[in-house]
Parts: structure tokens; sequence; C-alpha cells
């Protein structure tokens, strides 16, 4: 019996979404054999890998998209700074310093976190 390779896109406690590879003879057995690895519910998606080896150029990318992924925070930060230019726009505060306003909500929990990390 011939097997495909099949990539699972996972949700792990405490790790979050991961892509893992399973060998099967097709879709519906490879989603089994992750379910009891992984557990029921934690699949949200299986397909078949198209290209065995990925070239370096396409794997620097998929880990630079996997790293400009956003944390909650970062998102909660981002709609913090929306709500803050619009709210300082309602107040008659000139757009020029809604904006400085906005941009330092928004960025300035990334900033505290870069001067921790430092």
């Amino acid at each position: 019996m011939q097997t495909n390779t099949f990539r699972g896109t996972v949700q792990l406690d405490g790790v979050g979404i991961v892509d893992v590879t399973v060998q099967a003879a097709n879709w519906a057995i490879a989603r089994a054999m992750l379910e009891a690895q992984y557990g029921k519910g934690r699949v949200l998606g299986v397909g078949e890998v198209r290209e065995e080896i990925p070239s370096p150029v396409v794997r620097e990318l998929a880990v630079a998209q996997r790293s400009e992924r956003w944390s909650f925070g970062e998102t909660l930060a981002f709609a913090l700074g929306i709500a803050a230019f619009f709210l300082l726009n309602a107040l008659g505060v000139e757009w020029k310093w809604a904006v400085g306003i906005a941009a330092a909500v928004w960025l300035g929990p990334s900033l505290v976190q870069g001067f921790r990390s430092n």
C-alpha cells in the first residue's frame, strides 16, 4: 500500500498551534492517527504535502510568517491604540496629536517588553 505525507495542524496545551507530519495511506487515516496521538478535538486540520522537501527560501518564509503572528497582548494594544485615536478625535484633539498618542498606546507595551528583555 502506498503512503503519502500529510501535514496536520494541532493545538497543544502550553505550546500553541504546531504543524506535524505523518505518513498514511489517505487523509482519514492520517487524521485518525493524529487524533490518537494528540487527542480528539486537538487536530485543527490535515492536508497532503505536495512537495516533500521545501527549498531553503520556502523554509525561511515559513519561519518568518510564523514569527510575525501577533500575540493576544499585541492585538489588544493595537485595538486600544485605535480606540485611543478615535476617542481623542471625538474630544477634539488635533489629529497629529491623536496619532502620536495612539502610537504610544500601541507601541508602548512592546517597547517596555523590549527593554526588559535586554
